[in-house]
């Protein structure tokens, strides 16, 4: 059946198997989503997927695969936390948005993508709310980047592609750090 939520009130820990979410369904851990070798999440065709954790895909060894909501108007894809796929693993950006809406105290999500990470690429990424998310690695957001919050990315010596555009809202606040990163545009 189609439109079910399922709440995790724990961790999600996936491994060697597939979690499929019907069309319109919804998904939210309060705490953290660890997709492992072998573990699959397929949510292309879900509503949501909301993690108010981490989000990581692949433990080292490698593996695990995450496929994302589908890019359309109704869908999200929100994570309060950072985002990690080791080396080995898969996501899927499926077209759709990654918002990150950062929550931890005075310390920064990360972003990291590992060498060897199969399409470890954002279509567009969304950033929200007071927190600060730090490059762990390269990145690239085929698509557009947006900062809506207060908070700031900082590149910490990594560099960001923007295939499409950059946009940071207008606010007494700076919103990018980029040391010796660099932000490459590539549209």
């Amino acid at each position: 059946m189609d439109g079910y939520k399922l709440l995790s009130y724990a961790a999600i820990a996936l491994h060697d198997g597939t979690l499929l979410l019907s069309t319109d369904s919804e998904l939210q851990t309060f705490s953290d989503l660890n997709i492992y070798p072998g573990g699959t999440l397929d949510a292309s065709n879900a509503k949501q997927l909301k993690v108010k954790g981490n989000v990581v895909i692949g433990k080292n060894p490698g593996g695990g695969v995450l496929t994302a909501p589908s890019g359309n108007s109704i869908t999200s894809f929100d994570v309060k936390g950072g985002f990690q796929v080791r080396s080995g693993a898969t996501f899927n950006h499926n077209n759709g948005t990654v918002t990150l809406i950062t929550r931890y105290g005075n310390t920064s999500a990360t972003i990291a993508i590992e060498a060897g990470a199969n399409e470890g690429t954002f279509y567009n990424l969304h950033k929200l709310w007071k927190r600060n998310i730090k490059l762990g690695s390269n990145i690239e957001v085929i698509n557009n980047y947006r900062n809506n919050g207060s908070g700031y990315l900082k590149a910490d010596g990594n560099n960001i592609t923007i295939g499409g555009n950059w946009y940071t809202k207008a606010n007494r606040y700076v919103t990018f750090k980029g040391g010796t990163g660099k932000v490459i545009f590539n549209g």
